[in-house]
Formats: C-alpha cells, sequence, structure tokens
C-alpha cells in the first residue's frame, strides 16, 4: 500500500472500499497499542518506513498519556460520566443491572490502581467521584 499509494490509506466516503478497510484497521490498531504484542508491533513497525514513524508516535503517544485516556478506560470515564448525570449517583456494585455492576467494579478498581495524579483527575471530574474516592481511600493531596 505505502509504497504505490505514498502515504496511508484514509477513509474518506470516496475512496475506495479497500483503503476505507485499511485506514480503519490501522485506527483500530492506533487504539490498541499499548496492548500489541512485541510481534505484532514488529509486523507494524516493518511493514514500511512510513509505518515505523506512526509506530513510533503511537506509542510515544500512549506512554505519555494519562492512564485514564487509555484503550477501554477512556470509555468506561465516558460512561461514568453519563451514569452520574443520569442518575446522580456513583454506580453500585449491588445493583440488578449488569452494566451498574461493571461500572462499579471499574471505579472501584480505579481507586486502588490509579497513581496520584490519575487519582486527581478522576476526583475532580464530580464531587460524587470526590467524596467516593476520600470514603475510599482517603483524601487526595
Amino acid at each position: 500500500w505505502f509504497e504505490s499509494h505514498k502515504g496511508l490509506p484514509i477513509s474518506s466516503a470516496d475512496a475506495p472500499a479497500r483503503e476505507r478497510s485499511l485506514s480503519s484497521w490501522l485506527r483500530k490498531q492506533k487504539g490498541r497499542i499499548g496492548s500489541l504484542s512485541g510481534a505484532e508491533l514488529d509486523l507494524l513497525r516493518t511493514a514500511h518506513t512510513t509505518m515505523q514513524r506512526h509506530v513510533s508516535q503511537w506509542l510515544a503517544d500512549w506512554n505519555n498519556s494519562d492512564p485514564l485516556e487509555k484503550g477501554s478506560s477512556a470509555i468506561r470515564l465516558q460512561e461514568l460520566q453519563t451514569f452520574l448525570k443520569l442518575h446522580e449517583r456513583i454506580p453500585r456494585r449491588s445493583r440488578h443491572h449488569a452494566g451498574e455492576r461493571s461500572l462499579a467494579a471499574w471505579l472501584h478498581t480505579q481507586s486502588k490502581k490509579l497513581p496520584p495524579d490519575s487519582l486527581a483527575v478522576l476526583r475532580d471530574m464530580h464531587p460524587l467521584v470526590a467524596e467516593f474516592l476520600e470514603g475510599t481511600i482517603g483524601p487526595l493531596p
């Protein structure tokens, strides 16, 4: 692809289906960059020098991003924000709704594993989250 087209595939509506498909696949790899194996990273890097530069940049961006902005955590954070707006309470693990239980478990896990700067971001997103975190792990700096 890179040799014949001199760049990354694009996903515009007027691009051929094969190009859109490849563009979509590359975006998915970029989103998974932190969870790709070494062999998968090597395959992407060795596809072409253009890909080598892009993979290096994707990894640098991923390594420099906050854990809450990475992969599924970013999605869960958005789900938590939506839940708080709709229900005006913290999700509960004892609820019958599996989605709420799962979100509550995720929040509890984050309170135990995130570094202090990421916990501060989580705390600052909503007063109820701040209250939850203080009750779970104590006051944050």
